[in-house]
């Protein structure tokens, strides 16, 4: 049976219109033993961007929604950058590793609750235009991962 060419053509726009969604923002969690994702979003992050733009010389606000399984006494925030071609994650210093200060959390956190992070980072005008998938980790008191997202982005 042959297809017709409006077929056909229906069928590629649908993939090429696939591909162009929003960037693919992933929950990368190991386990949900302590916590669940829910949503995570990047200011200025729309649905045209397949790659989330972070502007050097700007701040960059990630907004993280998860809820709690397990009580947990203390939240460390973790941040790693790879780039595409080489995934060899490499640590980005933030100014605290406390999570449990100037995010939106308050802890302990409680079980079953719901939770909203928010964090704003510079991205300093030295670092170069590059695109880079950054790993967003929400470890608790004994390292282990309530919550991780990874963001496909854009430094410009």
């Amino acid at each position: 049976m042959s297809r017709s060419p409006l077929y056909v053509g229906l069928a590629v726009l649908l993939g090429l219109t696939a591909l162009a969604l929003a960037a693919d923002i992933e929950d990368c969690t190991e386990n949900d033993e302590l916590g669940q994702f829910v949503e995570a979003t990047i200011a200025g992050c729309s649905d045209d961007d397949t790659k989330c733009p972070l502007h050097r010389g700007q701040n960059a606000s990630i907004t993280i929604k998860f809820k709690t399984k397990k009580e947990i006494k203390s939240v460390q925030q973790v941040v790693h950058g790879s780039l595409p071609a080489v995934p060899i994650p490499v640590p980005f210093p933030l100014e605290s590793p406390d999570a449990c200060q100037n995010t939106g959390l308050t802890c302990p956190l409680p079980a079953a609750g719901d939770f909203t992070y928010t964090y704003s980072i510079f991205v300093k005008p030295t670092f170069p235009k590059v695109s880079v998938n950054v790993k967003w980790e929400l470890l608790n008191e004994d390292q282990k991962q309530i919550v991780c997202v990874k963001v496909p982005s854009t430094l410009k």
